[in-house]
């Protein structure tokens, strides 16, 4: 089991905010490779920053892996 400040993260993300204002997963291609589903870790903090979850980029990086190490994002 992940430590609480880890499950916090995770379920305010995804349970704290309407869907309507997450960022949008979207299709990219990188090296000639096609992925879907893709939130790019930049507009994942960008978002975290304007929408003040976090006041800081490097806050928003940290919540980013919080979400990773949550099993949240991969």
């Amino acid at each position: 089991m992940a430590p609480e400040h880890i499950r916090n993260a995770c379920e305010e993300f995804l349970f704290g905010h309407p869907e309507e204002t997450l960022p949008r997963l979207r299709d990219v291609r990188h090296e000639g490779e096609q992925y879907t589903g893709v939130l790019l870790g930049l507009e994942l903090v960008n978002w975290f920053v304007d929408r003040g979850i976090e006041t800081s980029r490097e806050g928003g990086v940290e919540r980013g892996r919080l979400l990773v190490k949550g099993g949240v994002l991969h």
